[in-house]
This record gives C-alpha cells, structure tokens and sequence, in this order.
C-alpha cells in the first residue's frame, strides 16, 4: 500500500463522502439523540444563571440596533444580543426558549461534529470514539448547561465546523453555491464569540495538512480564496473591536510561563481525565459547579493519552503529526485567549477547573485522540499482533476497562452537575415577582437581588429595578407614589419605605432649591460626601409649575457626574411629586444635580433631598 493510500486509509487525511447514509451514520444517529436526550434533561430540569439575566436585563426597553452594537464594556457579540434582545422584549426572562434555543445548538453542534470525524478519522470506530467523546466528555456539560454558555462560545464553535464543512465542499467540488454561505456564517459566528476568529487558521491547518495529495492544485486557488475570504472578514471584526469599548483585558499580566503553566493543567488535570470519565467530582458554593478532579485520574488519564500518542507516533510519525498539528491550529489561539482574557487576570492558573472555558477545545482534542486511536487499531501490523492468544485478551481487558470507566464516570459526572444545576431557584423568584407586578399598581424601589440571581461580586450595581422593568415595562420605579413596594429576596412585593440615612440641606422656604424657568439644572451640595452604600437611593422633593420629565445625576468629590444608575426620567405634572434614584456603585457623592429635562417654562422647585435605602431590603 502507498503511503498515500495508507494516508487516506488510516492517519485523517480529509476526505468528503459522497455516497448515502451508511450503518455507521445510522449509529453516530443514536449517539446524537442520547446525547439530545441528556442535554434536555439538563437544561430543563435548571433555569437561567446570572449572565443569561444580565443578558436580557441590558436589552430592557432598548432599541435594538444600539443595543446589539453596544458593549457594556464586555464583547462584541451582536448575534448572540439579537437573540437577547428579541426575548426580552417578547419572552422575558422565560427559560423555555433558552431551552429550545440550546437545543438547536446542541443538535448543530453534534451533526457538524460527525461529518468532521466521518472526514478528518477513516478508522470508523474511531470516528464513533471521537463524536462520543466530544458530546459526552464533562467538558461539555457546564456549557451546555449554562444558556449564556451555549448562546455564545458552542454556537460559535458550530458555527466554525459549519464553516468548514462548507470550505471544504467548495475546495472539493468546485461548486460556487458551496462558497455563497461561507462569509455569512462566519460572521454569524464572529457575532456570537471572537473565538470564531480562529477559523480561518484551522481551516488552513485542515486544508493543507489533512486535504488528499490529489487535491493541491484545486486548493491553491480555491482553497486560497476562501481563507483570504475569511480573514478580510476577521479584518473587519477586529477593527470594529479595537476601536469600540469592548474588553481589552486590562488589568491582565499575561507570561510565556503562565500561558504553558494554563494550557497544560486545564489539558492534563481536566480535559484528558474527562474522556476517562472525570471529574467525577464538582466544586463551588452555589449551583455551578467547577471541575474537582481527582490527581489520580488525572495521573491515569496522562498516561492513556501519553501511550497513544507514542504509539501513533511510531507507526507513522508523519501522520501523526499532521492531526496533531491540526488540533493544536486551533487549541493554542483558544487557550490563549481564554488565558489573556481571564485567567492572567487572577494570577490563578486552578480558574481553568472552570470547564466553560474550553469546552470548544477539548471537543477539537478529542477529534484528536480518537484520530490517533484510529491510526493504532486500523493498522494492519497491530492488529496481526493481537488478533489472538496473550495480546489479545490482555488488549480485550485494557479496552473493556477503559470502557467501563469512562462510561461510569460520564454517568456519575453528568448526573453529578445535573444534581447541583437542578437546584436553580431563579425560575421560581422570577415567577414571583412576575405575578406579583401583574397585581401592583404603585412604585416598586430599586433594591439588591439575591446572591442566587446575581451575585453582587459579578455586577455589584444590579438591582431589582432592570428586572421590573424587562417583567413589566410600565411598572414606576422612578416616580414615587402608593403603594410603595418592594421585591424581596424570594421575589415577592412586599409593602416598603424609604429609610433616611443621610440628608442635604436645601435652602428654607415655599420652594426651597429653584430651577426658575427656562433654565435646565440646580446642585444641592452635601456638606460631606456620603457614605458609599450598596444600592443607595436618593430621593428629591419636588414642586413642578408645568409638566416635565426630570433628570438626577450625581456629582463625586473629583467634580466628575455620574448618571444614576437604571434610572428612567418619570414625567412630572403640575403640583408635588417625588422622585428616586439609585446611587452608582462605589460614588461618594458630594453634591446632587437635579434637572428639568424638558422645555420647563413655568419652573421647578427641589423642595428636600435625602439619601437611604429601601426598608424591604435591608
């Protein structure tokens, strides 16, 4: 045999089918709809987990165009804010389509995993090995798990198989309307993860390292095009983040060091012990769970994957370097990401035990090592060697423990994460307060949300206020008037008051502090600044000559002014009214900035300033 016969038969070379469905698809099926069936049973035993709030809670009441451009100083992801924003505003804070859309993902992401392993491993059984690892690994589990997860990196990730696959029709059969998509769904993908900026490189790495030998010539150009394709539109995404306030990781301290120390403990501690079957166990104080891998899992799993990787590599040193380059065109830019982006932010290499983070790319190392593995049981001098006597029942003995350990601990770790992720209580208190603002008719205050919502370590200024305002728009949190209510940490209204911790003087007299008419804004200085208090309100006092909205901001002790937080302007008509704002957090105020926003022709007074907290919350 050739070695390029030898090549497409066993070591990965690319090759496209062209023939129908045969039995192995037929049993990959199976796999994907077991794989489809534990996913739903995970999903949708658990609810929505604090960024998948977040997410929903930024749309509210926002246009879309700006909101799907806009940062929060977090990513650029418009794909992923198109579909916050369609279901805060027609399904708010419902988990159901969270579970219908991560289901769509998983069954994209599963059938585009098969055709790559179908192509890239010849060994069939192999191919099978890699789609149960990549599904079935815990890796995936806390990814698919989460909404936000799933939304963001894993449909980008299937998104990028999906580009190859169409890249690789195209090199192949020339056909244009192969091509048509490809910028389309790369954008797509870019729109829900920058990880998706990888593609081009691992496509490249695919074409020029796994692509049959007959096929160079059609890939100097045609595979030429597309990955100039690619990077023109990598191009454009990059300098519309670089320019715009997205995260840039300031405040990281990347090191060579740090970057290999990373890479090799999620690989060896997390990631080859979960195609064992690992973690077996999960840590951490609320429903997620972080990876606790036993070291002497890990210490089993290295060796496995060590011995594999030997002896693919004595067999044919070539081809085993060709899949492993090929994984690591795309492993290494993503671990450098994840490391940059986060964990050189900690100094805490342990933050990989976080399992999210490179569920894409142990799905790519598992492609790897079932390659791998196909290459050794494929090859014909193995087989002779243990096709009977010693060497074949010890092979049959080492496989079937192999097999029942990994399945045992896939069980026990998916099972292990299901347990703790059912345990969500975010679905009831959202029910709560959904029900309990359909019957309110009074100002709800802005209060903090429970650790179990929102942890105020995540976003330390995230207040019941952007979820009133996502379950019910028309709900005043801004304008003061009975009854007064507030959400308390189960979710349900409860009757509140505003408690006075600290007041500023106005001067005495009928209309205190005056805005007179024609004029825009007044400051009422604190003789102090105040205290910083976590979700502290201000209220203001006010006697309004003719309808207008009012602003409040604030002024801290470097002279610079802070919007309040969430705060939508109320509209104040003739007579007295009171309005509250949120202080943004970590602001001493020194003074506070009260303003007429509209033509205000007969004049406004500030008759009391006061700052304090809601009593239902403290």
């Amino acid at each position: 045999m050739s070695e390029t016969d030898e090549d497409s038969k066993l070591s990965g070379r690319l090759r496209t089918r062209k023939t129908l469905p045969d039995e192995w698809d037929a049993v990959a099926g199976a796999i994907i709809a077991v794989f489809l069936l534990a996913t739903y049973w995970l999903i949708a035993g658990g609810g929505l987990y604090v960024d998948d709030i977040r997410a929903q809670a930024y749309a509210a009441g926002e246009p879309i165009w700006p909101f799907i451009v806009e940062s929060n100083q977090t990513h650029l992801a418009p794909s992923a804010r198109v579909v916050d924003w369609f279901q805060a505003t027609y399904a708010p804070l419902e988990h159901t389509p969270a579970v219908v859309v991560t289901m769509v993902i998983a069954a994209v992401l599963a059938i585009a995993v098969w055709i790559c392993a179908r192509w890239v491993i010849r060994h069939e059984l192999g191919a099978l090995l890699g789609l149960f690892l990549a599904l079935f690994s815990a890796t995936i589990v806390p990814s698919i798990a989460w909404y936000r997860q799933a939304l963001t990196g894993l449909a980008a990730f299937a998104l990028v198989l999906v580009t190859a696959i169409l890249v690789v029709r195209f090199v192949d059969s020339a056909r244009w309307w192969w091509l048509v998509p490809v910028p389309i769904v790369h954008v797509t993908a870019l729109g829900f993860s920058e990880r998706a900026l990888v593609a081009p490189i691992v496509i490249l790495a695919a074409l020029v390292l796994l692509h049959p030998a007959g096929a160079r010539r059609a890939l100097q150009w045609r595979g030429g095009i597309t990955i100039g394709l690619l990077g023109i539109v990598n191009i454009g995404f990059l300098a519309v983040y670089l320019t715009g306030e997205f995260d840039k990781a300031v405040g990281a301290r990347p090191t060579v060091g740090g970057f290999v120390a990373s890479t090799a403990y999620s690989i060896f501690r997390n990631t080859l012990p979960a195609f064992l079957g690992g973690p077996w166990r999960w840590g951490g104080d609320g429903v997620y769970g972080y990876a606790r891998t036993p070291a002497a899992l890990a210490v089993v799993a290295g060796c496995v994957g060590a011995a594999l990787v030997v002896a693919a590599l004595r067999l044919s040193r070539g081809r085993a370097l060709r899949i492993i380059v090929c994984a690591l065109s795309y492993v290494l830019p993503v671990y450098l990401m994840v490391y940059v982006g986060r964990v050189a932010r900690v100094s805490d290499i342990t933050s990989v035990s976080d399992l999210r983070l490179h569920s894409d790319a142990a799905i790519v190392v598992a492609l790897c090592m079932a390659g791998l593995l196909g290459m050794v049981v494929g090859d014909t001098r193995i087989r002779e060697k243990v096709s009977s006597g010693v060497p074949r029942a010890l092979a049959v003995t080492v496989a079937s423990v192999l097999m029942v350990t990994t399945m045992t601990g896939v069980w026990v770790s998916w099972v292990g994460f299901g347990d703790r992720w059912h345990q969500n209580s975010s679905g009831d208190y959202v029910e709560r307060l959904r029900v309990g603002l359909t019957r309110n008719s009074g100002t709800v205050l802005p209060g903090p949300v429970p650790e179990s919502i929102v942890p105020w370590w995540v976003q330390p200024d995230f207040s019941t206020e952007r979820l009133v305002l996502l379950l019910s728009p028309t709900t005043e949190t801004s304008l003061l008037r009975p009854p007064v209510m507030a959400v308390d940490l189960s979710g349900d209204l409860v009757a509140a008051r505003f408690i006075v911790l600290d007041t500023l003087p106005t001067p005495s007299g009928f209309c205190g502090a005056p805005i007179p008419a024609g004029t825009a804004s007044v400051q009422i200085e604190s003789p102090e600044p105040l205290p910083v208090r976590r979700q502290q309100l201000v209220e203001v006092g006010l006697l309004v000559g003719d309808t207008t909205r009012i602003g409040v901001s604030f002024v801290d002790t470097a002279g610079v002014v802070h919007p309040a937080s969430y705060y939508r302007p109320p509209t104040l008509h003739r007579g007295p009214g009171r309005v509250i704002a949120t202080v943004p957090v970590n602001v001493s105020v020194r003074a506070v900035q009260i303003e007429a926003l509209d033509a205000n022709p007969s004049g406004v007074c500030v008759t009391s300033v006061s700052a304090g907290v809601s009593g239902a919350t403290l």
